[in-house]
């Protein structure tokens, strides 16, 4: 497949070479030279947007400048609900907008990976994965990953293992809580180690 085949579309999500998850915000077109561009916000850190041209954007990485990575492109398409790349020469795959610019997270209640209800006493695997993440940073490009897959028993225990109290009655609202909780560690994390 060549650069010219791929296609990038808004609402969908890429990962980078060099490992950070972002999503497409636009496809715009600079007004001077008429150059497609996309439009993308990181889903980490303090959630910056970002410009690049667009055939940059679907460009395949430099191996001979960056000879350890494996992925092939330098962005490439990703499954924020699996936690993987999607396969481009394989399948023409489109995930689901999620509406990132007015804050509206789709919540779906599926506790774990394999969409179960987890049983009395059991621990969702990617409950443990949040726990997992040493920094806040890491827990909040984790907690992104989780915004389709966190069910009301989920965000309580992950609100119990930040030490902070969720207000909010809504699922929804519960995550947005949640993350500006994040967001405000990562800031102060941050600052901390300068």
């Amino acid at each position: 497949m060549n650069n010219f085949e791929r296609e990038v579309k808004q609402g969908e999500f890429y990962k980078h070479f060099k490992n950070k998850v972002y999503q497409i915000i636009a496809i715009a077109t600079h007004s001077e030279t008429r150059e497609k561009m996309v439009v993308y916000q990181a889903l980490y850190g303090d959630f910056q947007f970002y410009v690049r041209p667009y055939h940059m954007f679907i460009s395949e990485v430099d191996h001979a400048k960056y000879p350890e990575v494996k992925q092939k492109y330098r962005f490439e398409k990703y499954d924020v609900n699996v936690g993987s790349i999607i396969k481009e020469e394989n399948t023409r795959v489109f995930m689901q907008s999620t509406d990132y610019v007015s804050e509206k997270p789709i919540l779906v209640q599926s506790p774990n990976e394999n969409n179960d209800v987890l049983k009395e006493g059991e621990v969702s695997p990617l409950l443990l994965e949040f726990l997992d993440c040493k920094t806040y940073e890491e827990k909040l490009d984790k907690f992104v990953t989780l915004k389709n897959k966190a069910d009301d028993r989920m965000l309580s225990d992950i609100a119990m293992s930040l030490d902070i109290t969720v207000e909010s009655e809504k699922l929804q609202d519960k995550y947005e809580e949640i993350k500006t909780c994040l967001l405000t560690f990562v800031h102060f994390e941050d600052n901390r180690m300068r």
